[in-house]
């Protein structure tokens, strides 16, 4: 049960393992079907945030020709170690890679 007899969702829901165990109890179709939907649900939030501009995709690797630290702010300083943490502001040059027609139209 995840949500109250108000339809409002439940704050304390059971542990994310003890709902994917009960699906596992399901025939092999209905997972399917459940996992289909999610997958789906899932596929349309991180398109409508790409869309927006706020989708947060983690680490990436950028591929550059040249790269020059603009600024370099210490953050933080850790008292015991010594250790800084630091924000850098980077000016960055790419090469311009065509695209054949072909793509294009594609």
């Amino acid at each position: 049960k995840i949500v109250s007899e108000d339809g409002i969702l439940e704050e304390d829901l059971p542990p994310i393992q003890r709902w994917l165990n009960r699906i596992l109890a399901l025939p092999i179709g209905m997972q399917n079907a459940i996992f289909e939907e999610f997958l789906g649900l899932v596929e349309a939030r991180v398109s409508a945030a790409r869309e927006a501009g706020s989708l947060d995709v983690g680490v990436e690797t950028l591929r550059v020709e040249q790269a020059e630290i603009v600024e370099d702010i210490v953050l933080r300083t850790d008292e015991r170690t010594g250790a800084t943490s630091h924000l850098l502001q980077l000016a960055l040059k790419t090469r311009a890679r065509p695209i054949s027609l072909e793509r294009v139209l594609e």
